[in-house]
C-alpha cells in the first residue's frame, strides 16, 4: 500500500505482517503537498502521484532494493524485477519523471 501526506512525501507500507503495518520506504517527492496516488494496474511498481502544484510524478519502485525484496514474490514471474538491477544502496535517487502541460500539449498533437 501507499501512502501520501501534506509534507510531500509517499510512504510504501507492508500489509502482509500480523499485527501493525510496517513502513518500507519513504520517498520526498518534491513537488509539494501531494493528494493521491495510484500503482499503474499493468505494472504494480509503476506509482503515480499528484501534488498540490498540479504535477504527476511518476516513481518506478522497482528500482529500489528493499521494496522489491519484500514485494517481488508477491507478483507473477513475468512482472518481477531483477534484484540485480536495483538500487543497492538505498539512496533517494530513483527514476521520477514529472509531468507538465508542455508534455501534456505535445500529447495533443499525436491525436487521430
Amino acid at each position: 500500500m501507499a501512502t501520501t501526506s501534506t509534507d510531500g512525501s509517499v510512504k510504501i507500507w507492508d500489509l502482509n505482517d500480523a499485527g501493525e503495518p510496517r513502513l518500507i520506504k519513504q520517498r520526498k517527492m518534491k513537488t509539494g503537498i501531494l493528494h493521491c496516488s495510484s500503482f499503474y494496474h499493468d505494472s504494480p511498481w509503476i506509482l503515480a502521484c499528484g501534488s498540490s502544484k498540479g504535477d504527476v510524478v511518476v516513481w518506478d519502485t522497482s528500482e529500489n532494493l528493499k521494496i522489491v525484496e519484500t514485494f517481488g514474490e508477491r507478483v507473477e514471474g513475468a512482472l518481477r524485477p531483477d534484484l540485480n538491477e536495483c538500487n543497492q544502496d538505498d539512496k533517494d535517487d530513483l527514476t521520477m519523471r514529472q509531468i507538465d502541460e508542455e508534455d501534456e500539449e505535445s500529447d495533443d498533437d499525436d491525436d487521430f
